[in-house]
């Protein structure tokens, strides 16, 4: 499926083995990626345009996500151990921090408080100064994706679910309903005016959903699919400034989008294998993203000789600006 790798973006040295998220620091360009080699690492984006790694660390299992502090001087990893891990790019030593019953699949960080997502149909919050969770949240099913933009939490589950809270107000949902799309949900993420959310499936299909007004401004539509063949999407940024995002998927491609106008802005070129996760940074001027084996086949499709990368793409600002309907 995939042919050699074209882009020209910036690669970055030394990456780990099966990628599984990226991040950027919300304080400066400090990119990060968790990987399923049980390894969170972190490199500087320099001025001069290279990249340098700055620290790493390892524990006891694979990290399924990862998260920075408000203030960019912790990481917090979440892993298949059942721990949540919290260290520090200037002493990379970590500390187990929080945990649940099952693995831990997904991590945000808002106000001062830690939220962690897990298999074992729980949120929990923590505010990192007792052992025990703040709250915990009972889930109908299991976590698979996460996103929060405080005070909105959003809740992507098996069984095709999603709950969205109020943390002003968490003891129950605002909004409990079913993804717009007919199979599992893979990622999610929140407007940034907080008025709805995109989800994204392994159909390679992409739902645009807002929380309150005319359900007619709600749509879905078709992308990452190539002929008669469909790709998971994988991974959903915004763009803060401009309220357009960005969609990756198993096809090793990754679009920019325009909601409100309902239209693509721009698609890139295909990488060499699927790209897992993204990330704007602080400016919303970079753009990471990791092409890495998603598992989808299981081990039988992995391929030891394809090694994961991440790249970084200069963002132009002509790639997310809005443009008028019917461009």
């Amino acid at each position: 499926m995939f042919s050699e790798t074209k882009t020209n973006d910036l690669q970055v040295p030394q990456c780990p083995n099966s990628i599984t998220s990226v991040e950027f620091s919300p304080t400066e360009n400090i990119l990060s990626a968790s990987s399923w080699d049980n390894e969170t690492r972190i490199w500087s984006l320099n001025s001069n345009g290279t990249v340098t790694p700055k620290a790493q660390v390892k524990v006891a299992a694979p990290v399924l996500d990862h998260c920075w502090s408000s203030d960019g001087s912790r990481l917090f990893s979440a892993c298949t151990d059942k721990n949540v891990y919290q260290w520090s790019p200037s002493a990379p030593t970590p500390s187990i921090i929080a945990q649940h019953a099952e693995p831990v699949k997904c991590v945000e960080f808002a106000e001062n408080l830690l939220c962690t997502g897990s298999w074992d149909e729980t949120v929990k919050f923590w505010d990192l100064k007792t052992p025990q969770p703040k709250l915990t949240l009972q889930m109908p099913e299991r976590v698979y994706c996460m996103n929060l933009i405080y005070p909105v939490l959003i809740v992507g589950l098996a069984q095709r679910k999603v709950l969205t809270y109020d943390l002003r107000n968490a003891s129950k949902p605002f909004k409990n309903q079913e993804s717009p799309l007919k199979m599992q949900t893979r990622c999610i993420a929140i407007f940034p005016d907080q008025s709805g959310f995109c989800i994204g499936s392994i159909e390679g299909r992409v739902g645009v959903q807002h929380f309150a007004g005319d359900d007619k401004k709600n749509f879905a539509f078709k992308c990452h699919r190539r002929k008669d063949d469909v790709y998971s999407v994988n991974a959903i940024s915004f763009h803060r400034t401009h309220g357009t995002f960005s969609t990756a998927g198993a096809d090793g491609n990754f679009t920019f989008w325009d909601k409100n106008a309902k239209q693509r802005l721009k698609q890139f070129p295909q990488v060499n294998q699927s790209i897992i996760a993204t990330a704007f940074n602080k400016d919303c001027n970079l753009f990471a993203y990791a092409a890495s084996y998603d598992w989808s086949q299981g081990q039988s499709g992995y391929n030891s000789q394809r090694s994961s990368q991440i790249y970084v793409h200069v963002v132009a600002d002509s790639d997310v600006r809005p443009r008028k309907a019917g461009f």
